[in-house]
């Protein structure tokens, strides 16, 4: 797997009143749901995005003893020319860094 622009920005605990969906409809007001938010600036297959969600839900379950039917997780695919750092786009710094490559052979 390539290296990849990743940065988790956001766990929070948001409170859901929302109806939960089973084979039963139970509506359970002020459940707290941890979100896990994942922004990379990489485009992988639905089958590594799974495998992110499931691995991501499992530690999370593991270490806090959540339920992990209770946590979510949200992967973000953001294109390299919408994510800069240092005011310069992750696209141009790609580009910069596969210039100083090829110069450098």
């Amino acid at each position: 797997m390539d290296r990849m622009q990743c940065h988790v920005h956001d766990i929070s605990l948001p409170r859901y009143s929302g109806p939960v969906l089973s084979k039963s409809s139970i509506t359970l007001p002020g459940v707290e749901m941890p979100l896990i938010r994942i922004s990379h600036a990489a485009q992988y297959d639905p089958q590594v995005k799974e495998a992110v969600m499931r691995d991501v839900t499992r530690v999370y379950s593991e270490a806090t003893g959540c339920d992990p039917l209770k946590v979510w997780v949200l992967i973000e695919e953001i294109d390299k020319s919408d994510w800069s750092t240092g005011g310069v786009p992750l696209s141009e710094r790609a580009s910069q860094q596969a210039k100083a490559l090829s110069e450098a052979r």
